[in-house]
């Protein structure tokens, strides 16, 4: 769960930081002053990872490597919302596990007048699909409230 966590959060910051690198791309693109930005985090940011990737002068290599930085940054975000949605997976089945486990234990306990009553097609549905369903609720509650 704290992978999934981590792996969203960075996952979030690379997306702002690759919204952010289209400063210095608008900038050589349209030729205006890489010191467009003179203060604030952003531009300190920027000028930290993009400030020596910039060469005054040579616009096509500049503009290739601020595309290159985009493409990175978008790659890397891509790739951990991936994992992180393997790590959820993961997560949701054992969840699902646990749940039909409990589900077991309590029907291995009833007495047997309970089975008598009920037809056996009827049981596995409900441990099937109840659980299913309680999964998607437990995943919905978790998702919403990150």
């Amino acid at each position: 769960m704290a992978i999934t966590i981590a792996c969203n959060l960075l996952a979030a910051l690379l997306d702002g930081f690759a919204i952010a690198l289209l400063i210095p791309f608008l900038n050589i693109l349209f030729h205006q002053p890489s010191t467009s930005l003179k203060s604030g985090w952003v531009a300190k940011l920027l000028n930290a990872t993009v400030g020596s990737q910039i060469i005054p002068g040579d616009e096509m290599r500049s503009l290739r490597n601020v595309i290159l930085l985009v493409m990175a940054s978008v790659l890397l975000k891509n790739l951990l919302v991936w994992i992180a949605g393997q790590f959820g997976a993961t997560l949701q089945e054992f969840v699902t596990r646990d749940l039909r486990n409990a589900v077991y234990r309590h029907l291995a306990h009833l007495p047997l007048g309970y089975f008598t009553q009920m037809k056996a097609g009827q049981i596995l549905s409900r441990v099937i699909n109840d659980t299913y369903e309680t999964r998607l609720i437990l995943t919905q509650i978790v998702t919403q409230s990150l």
